[in-house]
């Protein structure tokens, strides 16, 4: 018998057989778990999400239902709500003292199991007289515009099921010290610009160098030193460069390869870590500072007709990057000023340059790298997703 906090959920559950998709009670359980301490989350709200109407017809506006609980002193929260089947349910939580945006472990969209008797118009055989009167009479309906009849017809005979509650755990990180800062997720990648190609020969093969290209990372935008730049026609461009972005081209037998890699200033440079395992705070707090910062990073990628073959990413799905850029010293070398930021994979570099978040923290000698995702302070295509 599975029990949670001492309630049979067993007692909950059976058969429950409903005429088409009528409503039914459902119950979602729901255990939140601080990630730091292990303990209960005591004050988190899950809420339950139903399309109401449209699971009754399909052709109806949606009307959502929402259903909430508060998690009790065992940090367990139990939603009852109604639940019609045709769509499932969505499900999300709250927790004022965690992060715990909408890419939360265990968020998500669910189901009931459940056996459906498919209406008799499934399976029409107009060879028969009644399936020829079925037949007509879905004619008539759909000649008339009755397309609210036509879909009643198509309804489920019955539905059996077999279980009407599910039981989900959550484990948030608690906030610390969260700021505003910029923050962007640019889906489509930022392009790179490929200018003034110079060929050379290097062990027997044809190589095509670019122009190096300078990247902000405050600003999420390719940086023009042409003095000719015209921000009205060319759109806008970045400001102060955080690394330089060098590539190469070679092409044998077909296949194209593109290669290169990043290149940090004096004093600059990046360290890559493994993603924590919670999707609502997948990196880090803040940059260490002791950290070995890399002032290299290669990438490289292959492709045959256009088809890419070979990717060697800057970063893994399972990888972010913490960066320390924008270094000023003073007359004996010491570091009096930089600025740190973290990017989120997988980040790869082809025509484009490809992430999946990217948190700037403008203050600068400031390691902390919590994003406050209700005050971004990026103006252009901002990205509110991960702290």
């Amino acid at each position: 018998m599975n029990k949670i906090a001492g309630l049979s959920v067993l007692s909950l559950s059976g058969l429950v057989i409903t005429p088409a998709w009528a409503s039914v009670t459902g119950h979602l359980f729901v255990a939140l778990t601080d990630r730091e301490t292990g303990g209960p989350i005591t004050n988190a709200i899950v809420t339950v999400t139903v399309d109401k109407t449209r699971s009754l017809s399909w052709h109806a506006s949606p009307v959502y239902e929402r259903t909430s609980a508060v998690a009790d002193t065992n940090g367990i929260a139990h939603v009852v709500f109604q639940y019609y089947g045709a769509l499932g349910f969505d499900w999300s939580v709250n927790s004022p003292g965690h992060h715990n945006g909408r890419f939360g472990s265990g968020y998500g969209h669910e189901m009931f199991d459940c056996v459906v008797e498919k209406s008799d118009y499934f399976n029409i055989d107009t060879n028969t007289v009644q399936g020829l009167a079925m037949y007509n009479e879905l004619a008539d309906l759909h000649k008339s515009n009755d397309y609210l009849g036509v879909a009643a017809r198509f309804k489920p005979k019955s539905v059996t099921y077999k279980n009407n509650v599910i039981c989900r755990s959550v484990c948030l990180t608690p906030k610390h010290n969260p700021q505003p800062m910029c923050a962007y997720a640019r889906g489509n990648g930022v392009r790179l610009p490929k200018k003034n190609p110079v060929a050379f020969v290097t062990n027997g093969l044809d190589v095509v160098r670019y122009d190096p290209v300078d990247f902000d990372l405050k600003e999420c935008l390719v940086v023009s030193s042409d003095p000719r730049y015209n921000p009205m026609m060319h759109g806008p461009a970045g400001k102060i460069s955080d690394f330089s972005i060098e590539r190469f081209r070679v092409a044998t037998n077909d296949v194209v390869t593109t290669y290169g890699w990043i290149d940090f200033a004096p004093g600059c440079g990046a360290y890559k870590r493994s993603t924590t395992g919670d999707p609502s705070f997948p990196t880090t707090y803040e940059a260490d500072t002791n950290e070995a910062f890399a002032t290299r990073i290669p990438f490289e990628y292959s492709s045959v007709s256009g088809e890419v073959v070979n990717v060697q990413a800057i970063l893994g799905e399972d990888e972010y990057m913490v960066l320390r850029t924008r270094v000023m010293t003073n007359d004996v070398g010491e570091v009096t000023g930089c600025n740190y930021s973290k990017i989120l994979g997988p980040m790869s570099i082809e025509g484009r340059m490809y992430f999946t978040s990217l948190i700037f923290n403008p203050k600068q000698n400031d390691s902390n790298l919590e994003f406050d995702t209700i005050n971004n302070l990026a103006t252009d295509d901002p990205c509110n997703w991960y702290p």
